[in-house]
């Protein structure tokens, strides 16, 4: 099996689906809707960007509170952008290179949580203009994505599959669990006792969660290459890189099976659900919008280019934020209902 660092520089140098990011649901408890109200979109027809900052390092991930959007930019570190007036979005503050080097972030109460080669960090953002990491936990793999939950995160950390880690305390992370998985975990989402573990060509594995000490694999539901996931009712979201995207019936997780499909342009790298969209980074085919009202006929609405490589999206009211890679944060408006 590949090491991670390999992984990595691979997906540095060829455009095909290595996105490590973690999708982040519009109505999770990270997304805060900033800023005043702005028209939203019909991606069927045109949508114009409504603003764009660029970033020094590799734009991969991003999440949303309040006025503020929080930039996983790798190789310069943490950016803070506000985004209370969306026009003009301004770099308010940075965690530098090395002390933090993100290929996913989330967002749980008052702290950030960064997945790096160097592990998980763990950051105050209490204050959004002054953060300070408070917490570290190294990895003996890349930690390529982080989720958050009631006391706990799960990063997702390559070749070495799933770690679970105490943060109830988050200036000492503890690690309370590992669990391997057949892949090279790179995503993760978190709903109830169940963790969907996005796991490259090995697709999504289901993850009974509730005893933290011991996770176990129920299911494994095969697909393409998982990229990210997100979870929203009785359905997971799978971005399948040249597959495109994949919904998933989790409603019993012991028997999940793939209900719905629809191919993207590019190479589905992440996705965020809002409503009855899901939001799709597709690598060099920007931001798709699909209709996901009927799982099992879900329908394209339109897209929206970008100049370089859609990684990461988020979306927090009436925006959508998309990690670009190499050009940095990009800001549309949501698609209408």
């Amino acid at each position: 099996m590949r090491s991670l660092g390999q992984i990595w520089r691979n997906a540095l140098n060829r455009a095909a689906p290595a996105a490590f990011a973690v999708a982040i649901s519009g109505c999770d408890d990270d997304v805060a809707t900033p800023g005043t109200g702005h028209a939203c979109g019909d991606y069927s027809r045109s949508v114009a960007q409504i603003t764009s900052r660029d970033t020094p390092g590799g734009c991969i991930d991003l999440a949303v509170a309040g006025n503020y959007v929080l930039v996983a930019d790798y190789s310069a570190g943490l950016q803070v952008i506000d985004v209370s007036r969306p026009s003009s979005p301004q770099l308010v503050a940075t965690i530098p290179y090395p002390s933090v080097d993100p290929l996913g972030v989330v967002i749980a109460n008052s702290y950030a949580y960064a997945a790096g080669p160097s592990g998980l960090r763990v950051i105050d953002i209490s204050n959004p203009t002054s953060p300070r990491i408070v917490g570290t936990l190294g990895t003996n793999e890349f930690a390529l994505a982080v989720a958050v939950d009631r006391g706990h995160a799960f990063v997702a950390v390559g070749s070495g599959g799933l770690l679970v880690a105490d943060v109830s305390d988050p200036t000492t992370p503890t690690v309370v669990a590992t669990l391997d998985t057949p892949g090279d975990a790179r995503g993760v989402a978190i709903a109830g006792d169940f963790a969907y573990v996005d796991d490259g060509r090995y697709g999504l594995q289901i993850v009974d969660i509730s005893n933290k000490e011991s996770p176990v694999i129920i299911r494994t539901v095969d697909t393409e290459f998982a990229n990210g996931v997100a979870v929203e009712g009785d359905h997971a979201y799978v971005a399948d890189g040249r597959s495109g995207l994949r919904i998933i019936d989790i409603h019993d997780p012991a028997v999940a099976r793939i209900v719905g499909t629809i191919d993207t342009p590019g190479d589905a790298s992440d996705v965020v659900v809002a409503g009855r969209y899901a939001y799709v980074g597709d690598w060099d085919s920007g931001l798709q919008v699909i209709d996901i009202s009927d799982p099992l006929s879900p329908r394209l609405v339109g897209a929206a280019d970008t100049p370089s490589i859609a990684r990461g999206v988020a979306v927090a009211g009436d925006y959508v934020y998309v990690a670009d890679h190499m050009a940095g944060l990009h800001v549309f408006p949501r698609q209408c209902d």
